[in-house]
Order: structure tokens, then sequence, then C-alpha cells
């Protein structure tokens, strides 16, 4: 299961909710180099801020991971992997071209991990990538595409 990571809430619960009922499942998250509170946080092993955020996925450009967010990627998320803006767009183009679907730049950053090789996916597994949020600022969407 492939999620993108901002202060942590969508992760923490999908995690959660999918390791307690199946332990096998690895949760792996994802986030933008430029605002990558959670993957510092984990290293620091407790909630680090970040002084400055720069990232076209607004949605996952949050500041500080949360507390009980942190506890819960902690124990049930595998790794969290960072990519870059311009991965991000070339996800969304990929997205929009190929599958019809458009998503904000947080919402195709799993995908983007995928395209950059920075998740191995085996072929004999099942995959779930979470792709959410159509709120995409028309100029961007043009540069993506």
């Amino acid at each position: 299961m492939i999620v993108p990571v901002g202060g942590g809430g969508l992760i923490s619960g999908i995690a959660a909710a999918i390791k307690q009922s199946n332990p096998k499942v690895k949760i792996i998250g994802v986030e933008p180099f430029g605002a990558d509170a959670m993957n510092k946080s984990l290293i620091q092993g407790t909630v680090v801020s970040l002084s400055e955020i720069n990232t076209i996925a607004d949605g996952l450009a949050t500041p500080f991971a949360g507390k009980y967010t942190l506890a819960h990627v902690k124990k049930f998320v595998e790794k969290i992997v960072l990519v870059s803006d311009e991965e991000i767009l070339d996800a969304m183009r990929i997205l929009a071209e190929k599958a019809k679907i458009v998503t904000e730049p947080a919402g195709a950053a799993g995908f983007a991990a995928i395209l950059a090789d920075k998740i191995q996916v085996p072929r004999e597994d099942l995959t779930v990538c979470v792709l959410s949020g159509g709120n995409v600022d028309t100029d961007l969407l043009k540069k993506a595409l």
C-alpha cells in the first residue's frame, strides 16, 4: 500500500486499519523532498518542525508531523520515500495521458515514487497506490502536461 504523507493523518489511519487486520501488508509512505517533516521526524525520533517548505504538492506541505500520527507511522509503516517535484509532475502527466486521471500533486506523489523506481513493486504482488485530490491549479496542470 503506497500512501502520500503530509502531517501523517491519512497514512496513520490507513496503516493502523490495514496492519491490524493483516500485518503482512507493507505500507510505504511518500513525501516530497521539499516537505519531508515525517521522514525527518522518523530519523530524529521526535516531531521535527520544518523551517522551510518548498514543493508543488501543497496538500503535503505541512510544517511538522503530528505527535500521534508519528507514533502510528513508527508502529505501522515500513518506510518513507522521497520524491522530487519533477517526479510528481511526470506522474501527473502519465496519469492524465494514459489513465485519464487528474490528481493534484499531493495525490500523484505515490505514483511518482513507483515511476522513479523508488519503490520496487513485484509483479506477483497486489499493490494499491492512493491517488487523491483533484484540486490542481490549471497552470500547474498545463506544466505537467
